[in-house]
């Protein structure tokens, strides 16, 4: 038999459509309360078996977007992906990676998630193992809390209530939005938003408002949306 044939995927970004913020709890972490939708606008993902003995990551922005991958490759959550499915398998197997990227890094749009959820989708069709979605899921919990919804949207349902540490997914249908999205020239470290939010108070008693959120996406309400962070992003930048 020969190698098996390259897999080609779209890694799509991700709107929080209505996010609630609850406490920290006693890790420090924050539960929130998400509806989420990933949209048409994607990095292209292309992985295969490798010529030789070695991997091979070719990691860059597409000519459109502006600046380098200035990251170390370690760092990178699509190397981070492929080096878990190895240890998930029990051994290595050389691989051939091509990561065109659109989804500005800091966005706040999920793309360094999308597309470790792709490189995760990607090895399981490559390699034949098998893993259902649900199972992929929590493979890559360790990944992010972005990654399990970003698998489910790759994989076919690109709609979900999101909630505790984000492991927590109620699948929705899409709603039938046209969003235009706005990409200033800076990055929001995502750690420093949660630390400004911190700061900014009164902090919310107890969990997020998971009933509210549920009832806009319930109701494929578009006219109410908000997002507890987007105060403290605004203070970072």
């Amino acid at each position: 038999m020969g190698d098996p044939a390259p897999v080609q995927l779209r890694c799509p970004a991700k709107v929080n459509l209505a996010l609630s913020v609850g406490a920290t709890d006693v890790t420090g972490m924050h539960s929130v309360a998400s509806w989420q939708v990933a949209v048409q606008w994607a990095d292209d993902l292309w992985i295969g078996p490798s010529e030789d003995r070695k991997s091979h990551f070719d990691l860059a922005f597409d000519a459109q977007v502006p600046g380098p991958v200035d990251w170390p490759l370690e760092r990178d959550l699509s190397y981070r992906a492929a080096m878990l499915m190895q240890e998930h398998i029990g051994a290595p197997r050389p691989i051939r990676l091509r990561l065109r990227k659109r989804i500005p890094a800091g966005a706040g749009l999920g793309g360094g998630s999308s597309n470790a959820a792709g490189v995760l989708v990607g090895l399981n069709r490559l390699w034949a193992l098998g893993l259902d979605t649900d199972a992929l899921v929590q493979l890559g919990r360790p990944l992010g809390s972005d990654v399990g919804f970003c698998v489910q949207a790759i994989c076919g349902r690109p709609a979900a209530v999101v909630s505790g540490l984000g492991y927590c997914l109620e699948l929705l249908p899409a709603p039938a939005l046209h969003l235009v999205l706005i990409l200033p020239p800076y990055a929001c470290s995502t750690a420093a938003v949660y630390r400004q939010f911190d700061r900014l108070g009164p902090k919310r008693a107890g969990g997020p408002n998971l009933a509210a959120v549920r009832a806009l996406a319930g109701a494929m309400n578009t006219q109410a949306l908000f997002n507890d962070l987007a105060e403290a992003a605004c203070c970072v930048q």
